[in-house]
């Protein structure tokens, strides 16, 4: 029976994948509860029409609501490949919070994202929900709405989203504020290794920035010498971080000599405490009390074999019309 092999194929499959993840937040949720570690956690995304943003992070690149804020004027939404808390066995994802604001005239392309998917990208639904292929030989870059860039190839990764990059004037002090003040590791190599067609070209120079462990298991961020067109471009979006105890936080920057722009409650959470740290050159980062964090969180949910079995199906279908 075809239908049945394909059920416990789906079935090993997703054991795997779920004890694999389980494994990694087992020893990475009581790292960041205790302050030894930090999780990059998701990014913020200013764009004019939320729901129109919505139709191209789910629909064209199959992300999922996670959860969101508000119904009127700054409404959010947070799209994900999976549930965001460390405490369900697929959960741990990098989200995107998506927020609306129809006066926005930014210029979005002082970064992009990088995505590892484990099936072949959609090109009808990416087209139908709004994003444009501007390079698709091995490996796609795309033009998101709000003109957001996005580069995305095909490969198994714990976590789909791979890295955001940014550019940056001045490499060796970024890479060195980031490494020395923020705390995360660097990892020098990454732009040297080589790649096939069908990975994205790895930037000459640019370093790779993690927290916790191996780059594999986590999203990182991507330092990039700007090239003379870049030369200036500032990243539009801020990066959140789960830490500790954010006055924790606030009070070691101080001891360094770094200010946080901001520390406390974020209006419209419930309480929500954050200590926002923005480096003169590089994206800002938004450290956010890892408590407050897990209790924004809604119940995980998890598709049984036969909804996600209905769910490729109708992608494949999708995909023939």
């Amino acid at each position: 029976d075809e239908l049945a092999l394909a059920q416990k194929g789906l079935l090993e499959s997703q054991i795997k994948k779920f004890e694999a993840n389980a494994a990694f937040l087992a020893r990475t949720r009581p790292l960041v509860q205790q302050g030894q570690t930090n999780f990059l956690q998701h990014a913020v995304l200013e764009v004019k029409d939320l729901d129109r943003a919505v139709k191209f992070w789910t629909d064209g690149l199959g992300m999922t609501v996670n959860r969101s804020r508000g119904s009127g004027p700054g409404r959010q939404a947070f799209v994900s490949y999976g549930p965001e808390t460390l405490s369900a066995e697929n959960g741990g994802m990098f989200a995107l919070e998506l927020v609306e604001n129809p006066n926005s005239q930014q210029d979005n392309s002082g970064q992009y994202f990088q995505f590892a998917l484990s099936n072949s990208l959609r090109v009808n639904r990416l087209y139908n929900a709004g994003g444009e292929i501007t390079f698709g030989y091995g490996y796609f870059e795309i033009d998101a709405p709000d003109g957001y860039k996005v580069k995305v190839y095909i490969d198994n990764r714990r976590d789909p989203f791979d890295l955001v990059g940014v550019y940056v004037d001045d490499l060796e002090p970024a890479v060195s504020y980031y490494q020395d003040v923020l705390g995360m590791k660097a990892d020098r190599e990454y732009a040297k290794q080589n790649v096939g067609r069908f990975d994205p070209v790895r930037p000459k120079g640019s370093v790779l920035m993690t927290y916790n462990g191996s780059p594999q298991d986590n999203t990182s961020i991507l330092l990039i010498p700007s090239e003379a067109k870049q030369k200036g471009k500032r990243p539009s979006v801020k990066i959140a971080v789960l830490d500790k105890d954010v006055y924790e936080r606030k009070a070691s920057l101080q001891s360094l000599g770094v200010n946080p722009k901001y520390t406390g409650e974020v209006p419209g959470t419930g309480g929500t405490k954050v200590c926002l740290v923005a480096p003169k050159d590089g994206v800002p980062l938004v450290f956010v009390d890892y408590a407050d964090f897990e209790r924004e969180q809604p119940a995980p949910k998890v598709l049984s074999i036969s909804e996600e079995i209905q769910a490729y199906v109708a992608m494949a279908q999708d995909d023939e019309n």
